[in-house]
């Protein structure tokens, strides 16, 4: 990583690490590498649960998958067997590890309180060991379609409190 990118990561990683904090906002300009410090962090943290949301996911989703299959200090901890690309397919199997959605279907289940998806991660989010990425947050964040209530879901009272970047 580069040093901006290893700051935020070893930052992130040292907040969580004292207990301070668990909600976090990366704020950095476009190409500036964001993607590799969130898989930084994943590489440093070694969470048991890892869900990207992500807003853009034509966009980004194969930049994530990307960092899974070829950085080693990934591909080591999350195979391609502990990847959910929700996406592509709806199904859920107990040794996923990492979860990859698009915010907008997830907000969606949400608002129907209903899906696969959702009694999967019910299940899923009762995992302590976890982070929580958003990716573009602020798409779909109009007053008619707020990410209020998706960001409420992940403070259920059955959760322990997520990670949130």
């Amino acid at each position: 990583m580069r040093i901006h990118q290893q700051y935020f990561v070893d930052y992130t990683h040292n907040v969580i690490g004292n207990k301070t904090h668990g909600k976090f906002i990366w704020g950095a300009v476009a190409r500036s590498g964001k993607s590799y410090m969130v898989g930084g962090l994943i590489a440093k943290r070694k969470p048991k649960l890892v869900i990207l949301i992500l807003g853009a996911i034509g966009e980004t989703k194969s930049q994530f998958l990307d960092l899974f299959k070829y950085y080693d200090d990934l591909s080591q901890l999350y195979t391609p067997n502990t990847i959910w690309d929700i996406q592509n397919t709806k199904t859920h199997k107990d040794e996923k590890r990492v979860i990859v959605i698009s915010q907008e279907q997830l907000r969606q289940d949400i608002k129907a309180n209903k899906g696969t998806i959702l009694s999967a991660l019910d299940e899923l989010l009762r995992e302590e060991n976890k982070i929580i990425f958003f990716d573009e947050i602020h798409q779909g964040g109009s007053e008619d379609s707020t990410q209020y209530e998706t960001l409420q879901y992940f403070y259920k009272p059955e959760f322990k409190e997520p990670i949130l970047v």
